[in-house]
């Protein structure tokens, strides 16, 4: 079994090597399976990067109902972080 990193560095030859075995395979699926895990990845590091920003923020403000928007901003990019890793996984 190879190495999903393997074969999107050496599509070419992996694909050559498939005709050559007569194997038929769908490595385009494979590439576009890819793509898609990489940008739901992104997508969770993206919301989590604004959620720990956003918690970071909560310290520095003064106003309590500023501090509770805060909050629950916080607590919405979470969700929001966890949907998309469920999502992913």
């Amino acid at each position: 079994m190879l190495d999903r990193k393997f074969i999107l560095e050496n599509l070419e030859a992996v694909k050559e090597n498939c005709r050559n075995r007569n194997v038929s395979v769908e490595l385009q699926r494979l590439v576009d399976l890819e793509r898609d895990r990489k940008l739901k990845l992104q997508e969770v590091q993206d919301l989590n990067t604004s959620a720990n920003a956003t918690s970071k923020s909560i310290g520095n403000t003064k106003d309590a109902a500023e501090r509770e928007k805060l909050k629950e901003e916080g607590r919405r990019l979470r969700e929001l972080k966890d949907e998309a890793q469920l999502a992913h996984d």
